[in-house]
């Protein structure tokens, strides 16, 4: 099909009669803040880089990973297989559909080269009226420009059968890998309607929901903080671990909990010098925990030498201020 669109009828499409017609050079007449060249290299580079990137389609990542994601389509199972043949199918039926506009687009352009002829023999004939001739030319300016129009809708076409074709490869990829692990399992997609079988995806499929769940909650994050869809089965607690430490040291230090002044506005402050001035932290002090008053800081059973392990997320010394700020001292 897609062969079908990109060589028959070549002479069809060719640019004749539209040779001189430019519509990225007519677009200088729309606006005068821009240079003319200026205009032609950005929306010819912006419209030659997206035909190679195919703007508008899905990537074969997210198609293996969005559309077929492993929360609702889990592998080895028949619902996943049904899914990617149902996915390719729908695209093979918007190729057809795409040949049968490319076929009637080619039809259309040739009646637009028939309405220019037609207005050509006008504007020709010396026997024409005046009004005739300024009627045709009208006529052959509407023509040539849906002929361009038409042209491009087909170069359209071309880029669109390209997509199409690469998404119904990732789609039929993805069908055959996965039915050779259902067929292991003892299943195939031909059994799709069997109460057993489809029990066995819907299993799957609560199974996995229950798995992202317990990953977020071991992970410390709401569904909304982490759902990226290809990795919500296989969430790296350690690497999001790392990388709230990373945003709580930094929102610490930006609102001026953190630093050698600190302690001066915030009593959460948490120098980088070794502690609250001595001037300012009594020898010792008592502090609830748990309901029992304890001596501190030595008695303190958070305190690991001079560090405090009860503050997880913003590492310090052990200091009066901070268990003050907690309302853990008993003055």
């Amino acid at each position: 099909m897609s062969e079908e669109i990109r060589v028959e009828d070549a002479e069809v499409v060719g640019e004749k009669e539209t040779k001189d017609f430019d519509e990225t050079r007519d677009l200088t007449l729309l606006n005068d803040d821009f240079k003319k060249e200026d205009i032609m290299n950005m929306v010819t580079e912006l419209e030659d880089l997206g035909r190679k990137i195919e703007v508008g389609g899905q990537t074969s990542y997210q198609n293996r990973n969005f559309v077929l994601n492993p929360t609702e389509f889990p592998e080895g199972t028949v619902g996943k297989s049904r899914q990617a043949v149902f996915e390719g199918a729908v695209r093979v039926d918007s190729l057809k559909g795409l040949v049968f506009d490319y076929h009637k687009t080619l039809g259309e352009i040739k009646k637009c080269k028939a309405e220019m002829m037609k207005q050509e023999s006008i504007m020709n004939n010396t026997q024409s009226e005046p009004w005739e001739v300024l009627e045709a030319e009208g006529a052959w300016e509407i023509a040539r420009a849906e002929l361009r129009q038409k042209e491009l809708a087909v170069e359209g076409m071309q880029h669109r059968s390209k997509h199409l074709l690469r998404s119904i490869h990732d789609f039929h990829s993805a069908f055959k890998e996965n039915e050779e692990i259902t067929q292991k399992r003892g299943m195939t997609v031909l059994d799709w309607n069997k109460p057993e079988v489809e029990h066995d995806y819907w299993s799957q499929v609560n199974d996995r929901k229950v798995i992202k769940q317990l990953m977020y909650q071991q992970a410390a994050l709401s569904k909304e903080g982490g759902d990226s869809l290809p990795f919500q089965n296989q969430l790296d607690v350690g690497r999001i671990k790392s990388i709230g430490n990373e945003v709580n040291e930094t929102m610490a230090a930006r609102l001026g909990y953190t630093g050698s002044d600190a302690h001066k506005t915030d009593p959460r402050a948490i120098p980088n010098n070794g502690g609250i001035p001595q001037s300012e932290m009594p020898a010792s002090w008592t502090i609830n925990v748990e309901g029992e008053q304890i001596s501190a800081p030595n008695g303190c059973p958070h305190r690991n030498g001079a560090k405090c392990t009860f503050r997880k997320v913003i590492d310090g010394m052990c200091d009066y201020l901070y268990c003050q700020s907690l309302g853990n001292v008993v003055q």
